[in-house]
């Protein structure tokens, strides 16, 4: 598939000051795709979403085993990793109804403008059936609480009590196992440790 290039850089291009009014778009926009009925999902051949990461106990045992391979990570994140070790309780899987969803919403996939910060368009579409929270969780590793409860604010569709325990928890997975993967790699950790922190700032 191709389409018409969009003047753009990824949300993430360090080029770019975080827009706090971004949020107000992704909010949007998400609403539209959430918004899409099934039936017209399924005619073009959208099935349901990854199920291994919408499970969050399966996925909580993947991200302790990546680390356990990563000593030095504790070096980086001793707090977070120690709530990794400790964590028992997972959230509740989604029992509402399946939202058409991106499922794979990282912020290098949100294009935004360089000279404003707003949104431009999103790439690298996955597609499937499954939890909004799954896409909800990569705004909140990139923006922080207050932009994640802004883009919430922006969304008009109804969200179930414990999707904010979810997309939290599913974010402080991500946040670990990015960091693991770049610690492994050798490469810079300073990205994702911010990342790591942000996340781990929310109570």
């Amino acid at each position: 598939a191709g389409h018409e290039l969009i003047p753009s850089v990824a949300a993430n291009d360090p080029r770019v000051r975080l827009n706090p009014a971004l949020a107000d778009d992704i909010g949007r926009v998400l609403a539209r795709l959430h918004a899409i009925p099934l039936e017209a999902g399924a005619t073009v051949g959208v099935g349901a979403a990854d199920v291994d990461k919408a499970d969050l106990a399966a996925g909580l045992e993947q991200i302790r085993r990546w680390v356990g391979e990563v000593p030095e990570i504790r070096r980086h994140a001793p707090d977070p990793c120690a709530w990794l070790d400790s964590a028992s309780r997972v959230p509740d899987v989604y029992r509402g109804p399946p939202r058409f969803i991106h499922d794979d919403f990282q912020m290098e996939h949100v294009l935004v403008s360089l000279t404003t910060g707003r949104l431009s368009g999103i790439i690298d579409w996955c597609g499937g059936l499954g939890d909004p929270a799954r896409d909800f969780s990569y705004v909140l590793l990139h923006g922080g609480w207050s932009f994640f409860q802004r883009t919430v604010d922006a969304y008009d569709l109804p969200l179930d009590a414990e999707f904010a325990e979810r997309t939290l928890f599913s974010a402080r997975l991500g946040a670990l196992g990015w960091l693991a993967d770049t610690i492994k790699r050798g490469a810079s950790t300073s990205r994702h440790a911010a990342i790591v922190r942000r996340v781990f700032e929310v109570k």
